[in-house]
């Protein structure tokens, strides 16, 4: 089955149905229980929770994966191949009231490079913690219709950069999640956030 865009911003738009729990205690995605783990990375300096059926990207895979473009420094993948999650940290100064600009830039870069990509949504997030941007959007591989969100934080005053990316069959499922690990980071009072609340409502 193939998706077209409108079809595709209306299965994101109806993303909380499928999701009860939180990163925390476990998560109940489309009737499948996930528990998640907090990961350090960078020296400690990235403190995020990602499932536990995450592992480290084959360095086979990484080689195929990213053979155009630069390799990220972290990359986790699902035990069935059909998610990952990637975290570079650059020597890049940024502040927290520059997120926007640069998640701006990076969807005019995105859109100039590849002008058949699709952005759905983005938002520039307050945890209490932390602050972070992001934006979704729906990209290819050979003959694969992706789902991405790319995030920019500021991890003691330099950029971030990361991404999340999916089958578009598998987005409607885990957008909420995959904010909820956005939300977790680097949260030392492990509270529960506004996707966790809307989610638990929503399925009520």
């Amino acid at each position: 089955m193939q998706y077209g865009d409108e079809e595709i911003i209306e299965l994101l738009n109806q993303h909380k149905k499928y999701s009860v729990g939180n990163v925390y205690s476990g998560i109940c995605i489309g009737g499948e229980m996930f528990h998640f783990h907090e990961y350090s990375f960078f020296e400690h300096k990235l403190k995020i929770m990602l499932p536990l059926r995450f592992i480290d990207t084959p360095k086979e895979v990484m080689k195929l994966k990213y053979a155009n473009t630069i390799m990220p420094q972290i990359a986790k993948i699902s035990m069935d191949y059909t998610m990952d999650m990637s975290f570079t940290l650059t020597t890049e100064p940024l502040r927290e009231d520059e997120i926007e600009q640069r998640i701006d830039e990076q969807i005019h870069i995105l859109k100039r490079l590849q002008p058949g990509y699709e952005v759905y949504e983005k938002n520039i997030e307050d945890t209490g913690c932390i602050k972070f941007g992001w934006f979704d959007f729906k990209g290819y591989a050979m003959d694969e219709i992706l789902y991405n969100i790319t995030f920019i934080v500021a991890i003691n005053g330099c950029m971030m950069y990361g991404r999340y990316n999916c089958s578009i069959y598998k987005a409607q499922k885990w957008k909420p999640v995959v904010l909820q690990m956005l939300y977790s980071i680097n949260n030392e009072a492990k509270t529960t956030n506004k996707y966790v609340i809307e989610s638990l409502i929503d399925n009520f």
